[in-house]
């Protein structure tokens, strides 16, 4: 976890019982208690994660509390002092977003973002790619963010659509999170999780952005067209994000894709975002987005997998590469480990031989139920579990915090073995963190070995042993 910011504090009170000047602009009351929260806990991530009961204002009402601006000019002020980058007026976020955007332990915007959040928080519509890890989800989180009119009735406004149920949830919680200093409500319309009946409830209710799949989506905006306020109004979004949008258009959901982007309003701003964006996958976003769309595109060389270390063991039958994860894994007890398969049964296979090894771990496929799926990922998100086999399904879009090393027990097979390649690594060394990749390679995948190290000009290094891993 990144090192919380910090705010400093003066040791003394002002004349009016406050540790700061900002109590000039605000009640004494609410100022005193929030500088005394700060000046216990010296941190603006810890401050912004409190409840209102920790707070203990006084007379204060939360109300007061929120008019009063206190923790904006806390955060302005620790901001300035630092000549932060999110601070920079160029990047024109509203003061409750950064408090949102430092909660969340984001310290510096990375290049995506950088180049990203300004085209979307400005109504441009967006094709954005870039290497896994570098901050997708938060860019076109806090852009569509920025896009949002709060105050008075609450309408949905912005919608992120995700391949998968578990992308969709691990999207919902990043933007809740984000938006939560903004008073942003933010809902999940997937089809395992709740009803539609649910899902109809909570757009009645109100929620300014929704996170979905392609399926329950459409079946809402479709309930919409029948009945007016029985759905989705799709007319009325100020923001379309379709995220991971190669896979959504070129695996089976190009036709729902075209459909939810036309039940959209003529106005309604488009952004893609993904890991990969192939030439043909370029092209038929140009049918969807307007001429003077932006463009934030990472050449093929400009794709090193930064921090990431990448080891391979090569010539290995099935049983050798079983062999050789029972004897590299009891040596690595302190990292969390995530080892690919291509297919679900493969998964299943591989998680139950490694049990019969003795070793401890959880299997993630398409062949468990989406509860299950959650369950295992939370257990190895939490570090109850350090070993965690997924089936190649699960390769996009997992931020696995504190992921030390990926194995790729088979190599990605198929026309888009080098993107899904990508995917899998790209797990580790996030936002500029390290890891590791090793490569159980057999005979039959040398061709595809020597293609993956072409097409991103690297070179795999012969892995001795737990000693060459960064961690």
């Amino acid at each position: 976890m990144m090192t919380p910011l910090t705010v400093e504090v003066q040791k003394d009170p002002c004349i009016r019982g406050c540790c700061c000047d900002c109590c000039m602009s605000c009640s004494r009351q609410a100022c005193k208690g929030l500088c005394g929260i700060v000046r216990k806990r010296k941190s603006l991530h810890e401050l912004f994660n409190l409840k209102w009961s920790d707070l203990q204002l006084g007379k204060c009402t939360r109300q007061e509390y929120s008019d009063s601006g206190i923790l904006h000019t806390h955060v302005d002020r620790h901001m300035r002092w630092n000549n932060h980058t999110w601070y920079r007026p160029r990047m024109g976020l509203p003061r409750p977003l950064l408090a949102g955007i430092l909660a969340h332990g984001f310290q510096e915007p990375t290049d995506v973002q950088k180049r990203s959040i300004v085209p979307v928080a400005s109504g441009r519509d967006c094709v954005v790619q870039a290497q896994s890890g570098q901050g997708k989800t938060g860019a076109f989180s806090i852009g569509l963010l920025a896009r949002l009119a709060l105050g008075g009735a609450v309408s949905t406004q912005a919608l992120v659509l995700s391949p998968t149920q578990l992308l969709a949830d691990q999207t919902f919680r990043a933007i809740q999170a984000l938006g939560q200093p903004m008073g942003a409500c933010v809902g999940k319309l997937v089809g395992a999780e709740s009803s539609i009946e649910d899902n109809k409830r909570a757009l009645r209710a109100g929620i300014h952005v929704a996170v979905g799949t392609p399926g329950r989506v459409m079946d809402l905006i479709n309930l919409e067209r029948l009945t007016a306020g029985a759905g989705l109004n799709a007319g009325a979004l100020r923001i379309l994000v379709v995220d991971e949008a190669d896979q959504m258009l070129s695996q089976g959901f190009a036709e729902q894709l075209k459909a939810i982007v036309k039940a959209c309003g003529a106005s309604t701003q488009l952004a893609f975002f993904s890991a990969t964006m192939p030439r043909a996958v370029v092209d038929l976003t140009g049918t969807f987005l307007r001429p003077d769309r932006v463009q934030v595109l990472v050449r093929r060389e400009q794709l090193p997998l930064k921090g990431i270390s990448t080891f391979a063991v090569t010539g290995l039958g099935d049983e050798k590469k079983v062999e050789t994860l029972v004897d590299v894994l009891p040596k690595l007890a302190h990292r969390n480990v995530l080892v690919f398969t291509n297919t679900p049964e493969a998964a299943r296979g591989l998680a139950d031989r490694l049990r019969g090894e003795g070793l401890t771990c959880d299997e993630v496929h398409p062949r468990l139920d989406w509860r299950e799926q959650a369950d295992a990922l939370a257990r190895f998100r939490a570090g109850k579990s350090k070993l965690l086999v997924a089936s190649g399904a699960f390769g996009r879009g997992l931020d696995i915090q504190n992921l030390g090393l990926v194995v790729n027990f088979e190599l990605p097979r198929g026309g888009n073995a080098f993107e899904e390649y990508l995917h899998r690594v790209g797990r580790v060394g996030r936002c500029g963190r390290k890891g590791d990749a090793l490569n159980l390679v057999a005979i039959n995948e040398e061709r595809t070995k020597r293609g993956i190290e072409n097409h991103y000009s690297v070179a795999w290094e012969d892995f001795t042993g737990p000693a060459q891993l960064q961690g």
